[in-house]
This record gives C-alpha cells, sequence and structure tokens, in this order.
C-alpha cells in the first residue's frame, strides 16, 4: 500500500500500457499473459476486465504481410 498521496502517483504515472508487442512477439509470451489475465481479482464477481491479443493485425488493417 502506497504510505503517501506522492507515493501513489508515482505508482500511476510509471505504469505503462504497451499496445503493439513488436515482431519478437512470441506465442509463448502471449499465452503467459493470457494466463497471468486469469488470475486477475473481480470486485464482487463483476469481472470488468477485458483483455485483447490481436495476432494478426496486419489482416484487419487491410495490409497483409
Amino acid at each position: 500500500m502506497p504510505e503517501s498521496p506522492r507515493a501513489f502517483a508515482d505508482i500511476v504515472c510509471s505504469r505503462r500500457s504497451v499496445r503493439a508487442p513488436g515482431p519478437g512477439a512470441r506465442a509463448s509470451d502471449i499465452r503467459a499473459v493470457l494466463e497471468g489475465a486469469q488470475g486477475v481479482p473481480s470486485n464482487c464477481d463483476t469481472q470488468p476486465w477485458q483483455v485483447h491479443v490481436v495476432l494478426r493485425i496486419h489482416h484487419y488493417e487491410g495490409d497483409p504481410p
């Protein structure tokens, strides 16, 4: 638990969201992400989380490899 509002702000500001894993992404890495997402807690069983994994982004952007 953060000890102060400043510590909380530091945590919030230091997090990041990776939108594209890059060309070196392996299936095992993606599998690990999904397995980790399965263990995320849910507040009162509301299950508010959504996990999206796009493997063929070029296909959906109209720019196939």
